[in-house]
């Protein structure tokens, strides 16, 4: 099962209503410039978000009037400093690295979030019905599935719970990390015992669900992770006029009105774009309690 590009091309859809441009106002900008952090783009090859970038300025200049120019790489603090310079204009986090930034520049503010049908995220460690399991503790030296492409925070709770048994890294931890193309074959090959348990979403895991209902029945979670925020499109206070602010969100509020953007959203793992939540400040002050920002990396520092 090919898995999308996530919140990236996601973030496609956000500048875009699928319905013919009104007239563009001569204050708006002709090009919107995107960040967004390197973790997005996670086990996909360089050349392949190079493909994606120029599908990606047609696509917000047909719908939008503006010309979408991505701009790719570094980690949260580092595209923190691309906004404060004004090298892009709205920034695309996970939301707990927005977590992470927000902790360190106040000004941030979250537009809007992009949700895959849950308003919240959370990892799961999955194994078998039959399993003894109920923690990472009961399977230590075992084979475990960590799929590729799996996002954030789904890595920081596999570290996490490794850690927190005594060892630094998982490779450690287990007897081999298998990193499977997709959520698909890394829950079959749980269920065929294959494998000892799969690290993965609640999103995913409803999925696999309702894709294959006989083999989810052998299933269950043994550990939950802390409730993480969903993906934010952040801009700079003050940094981005009005007009190109409502424009923005109004195309994100209403695209899931639209068939066409909706077949497309499907692809991407997107089932709609919503208002920011009246609790994700709080979402995001407690899971920065439980995952605290990582050190920057000297590039970010400087």
């Amino acid at each position: 099962m090919l898995r999308p590009l996530s919140v990236a091309a996601a973030f496609a859809v956000v500048t875009c209503v699928f319905a013919p441009a009104p007239a563009q106002n001569p204050k708006e900008p002709d090009t919107v410039r995107i960040g967004m952090t390197q973790s997005i783009f996670v086990d996909i090859p360089a050349p392949l978000v190079q493909m994606f970038a120029p599908s990606f300025g047609e696509l917000t200049r047909e719908c939008s009037g503006f010309t979408g120019q991505m701009v790719v790489g570094g980690d949260a603090f580092e595209l923190s400093q691309r906004l404060h310079a004004k090298e892009v204009d709205f920034a695309v986090y996970q939301g707990v690295e927005y977590a992470w930034a927000s902790q360190k520049n106040a000004d941030l503010v979250p537009l809007m979030v992009a949700i895959n049908r849950h308003r919240f995220i959370k990892a799961y460690l999955v194994v078998r019905k039959d399993s003894p399991a109920n923690g990472f503790a009961d399977i230590k030296g075992k084979d475990i599935a960590f799929p590729l492409k799996s996002k954030e925070h789904c890595r920081l709770f596999l570290e996490r719970n490794t850690a927190d048994c005594g060892h630094c890294e998982p490779k450690a931890f287990f007897s081999h990390v298998i990193r499977p193309g997709s959520t698909e074959t890394a829950l079959d090959k749980v269920c065929s015992g294959e494998l000892a348990a799969a690290i993965v979403e609640n999103a995913a895991l409803e999925n696999y669900q309702n894709l294959k209902p006989g083999c989810a029945a052998k299933l269950r979670v043994a550990k939950t992770s802390d409730t993480f925020p969903v993906a934010a499109i952040v801009y700079r206070k003050g940094a981005v006029s009005q007009e190109v602010l409502t424009k923005f969100k109004e195309g994100m509020l209403n695209a899931n009105k639209n068939d066409r953007s909706r077949e497309l959203m499907n692809v991407f793992q997107v089932t709609a774009f919503e208002s920011v939540p009246n609790d994700y400040v709080q979402t995001c002050a407690d899971i920065l309690r439980a995952y605290p920002p990582p050190e920057p990396t000297k590039v970010s520092q400087r």
